[in-house]
């Protein structure tokens, strides 16, 4: 029996070194078949980089080749137009200053007539513009056609309620910029219009730098209205979310781009406003007085329409953004002629941004006493918008004393009938007093002065006509999406 038990445990141990051995057998041709196929597929996936790349190649190869090609077509065309110009106008690099001043007139002169190709203008005074600045002809006769260019990027809007394109308007922001170095850089620089000619008289050349600040401060005007419009027509991610669904559609992505975009551009817009805001202060070719005050007072009003409304929690924000586009000078005017003029405007903006510790209600109230010193024909309506905003500044700021006083010691109620069905000033004065007394209500409410609240807040409410009387929910976007 001892035996017949030994015989069956060898057999028992034979059969399992054979399982072993058989296992550790599959084992390893398992791994050898496991490695050729990872090795198959690293060949394979090498196979594809390396076609990839190649298909890569000869893409980069023929677009290099495409904007080689666009390039010299680019230079052929640039070649041509010189050519035009030179042969058919008369424009060349050789010009003399008295030419180019001749031509810009002439060009001018046909401005707004039936026929004239506008694109064709343009070329010509860019070139005339160009000839003057590598000549270094006189600063005026550069501020004339700086001028004259921005006349015909305004001319381009193609109705009242459209803005230009983003594109455009840009290239007017730096031709602006270039306009407010070059008139920075000498105080005889005037826009010439007409048959005007540069005069030796003190008196006519103080005039003459008047009329060309006005021109400056025009020309702000109408890019800050053009950048406002175009606000308007965009919308943000929140706004054209709710237009289109709840999901965020490719439009309304598009559309929150460009809002941004814009956001942004009114940075660089009210950067470009305090340089010309201080430009016109320090400009001592003007006597002070009436002139140089309005120009003061409009400039420093559109500023204000940057910054009272928000509260000052993003007021900082904003502030400190235009403080950025300040220190960058030379992008700010796209060129240097002017670097100590963008250097005192962003040391006097640090400094005005600082006071009562940073507050926007300083700042706010710097620039309406900006136009409370001007005395001219319009000064009476320019006061009662920059006091109003500041009241709308000081209530939305809880700043409720301040408000109370202001709008108390004003009388700015008999001047502005609380109601857009009454006479004496225009809608949109109306609209702000509305909305001065809507946010001292408001300010009355968050401090927990509910009869006061009421007082305010009644006579909008009570007709059940707050939203018309705020002009609130009457934009044009709004109606264009509804139809």
């Amino acid at each position: 029996e001892d035996d017949e038990l030994d015989e069956q445990a060898k057999r028992r141990k034979r059969a399992l070194k054979w399982l072993k051995d058989s296992d550790e057998s599959d084992s390893e041709d398992e791994r050898k078949q496991a490695n050729e196929v990872r090795a198959r597929r690293l060949q394979a996936r090498g196979a594809r980089d390396e076609a990839a790349a190649k298909r890569q190649q000869a893409i980069d190869s023929e677009a290099d080749e495409e904007d080689l090609e666009s390039e010299f077509k680019i230079v052929d065309r640039e070649e041509a137009l010189a050519e035009t110009l030179k042969t058919q106008y008369g424009i060349h690099d050789g010009m003399e200053e008295d030419d180019v001043v001749s031509k810009t007139k002439e060009i001018l002169q046909q401005r707004g007539r039936k026929g004239v190709d506008r694109q064709l203008q343009l070329n010509k005074m860019l070139a005339l513009l160009d000839i003057s600045e590598k000549n270094d002809f006189d600063t005026s006769a550069r501020a004339t056609l700086l001028g004259a260019i921005l006349s015909h990027y305004v001319d381009q809007r193609s109705g009242v309620f459209n803005s230009l394109p983003r594109q455009a308007w840009l290239q007017c922001f730096s031709y602006l910029g270039r306009l407010i170095a070059v008139i920075a850089s000498d105080a005889s620089t005037i826009i010439l219009t007409g048959a005007m000619e540069k005069s030796e008289d003190e008196t006519v050349r103080k005039q003459q730098r008047s009329a060309t600040n006005s021109a400056v401060a025009g020309f702000i005007e109408q890019l800050d209205e053009d950048l406002y419009k175009s606000l308007q027509s965009a919308a943000d991610l929140s706004s054209a979310q709710h237009s289109a669904g709840s999901s965020a559609t490719t439009g309304a992505i598009a559309s929150a781009e460009q809002y941004t975009e814009r956001l942004a551009d009114s940075y660089r817009l009210a950067a470009l406003e305090f340089v010309a805001l201080c430009q016109f202060k320090i400009d001592t070719s003007v006597d002070e007085g009436e002139a140089k005050d309005s120009v003061v007072s409009r400039v420093a009003l559109k500023l204000m329409d940057h910054l009272y409304y928000r509260a000052e929690n993003l007021n900082k924000l904003v502030i400190n953004k235009i403080g950025e586009n300040l220190k960058e000078g030379e992008k700010l005017l796209s060129c240097n002629l002017a670097n100590s003029l963008t250097e005192t405007s962003s040391a006097e903006w640090d400094r005005l941004s600082q006071l009562e510790e940073g507050s926007s209600v300083a700042l706010v109230g710097s620039l309406a006493a900006c136009v409370y010193n001007f005395n001219g024909p319009m000064a009476t309506s320019m006061k009662v918008v920059a006091l109003l905003r500041q009241i709308f500044h000081y209530a939305n700021n809880d700043r409720l004393k301040e408000a109370r006083r202001l709008i108390t010691v004003s009388n700015v109620h008999e001047r502005v009938p609380p109601s857009l069905s009454g006479a004496g000033a225009d809608v949109n004065t109306q609209v702000l007093y509305n909305r001065a007394l809507a946010a001292i209500g408001m300010a009355h409410f968050r401090a927990g002065n509910v009869a006061q609240a009421h007082k305010y807040l009644y006579e909008l409410c009570g007709q059940n006509r707050c939203r018309e009387l705020l002009a609130q929910g009457y934009s044009r976007v709004s109606t264009m999406r509804g139809e």
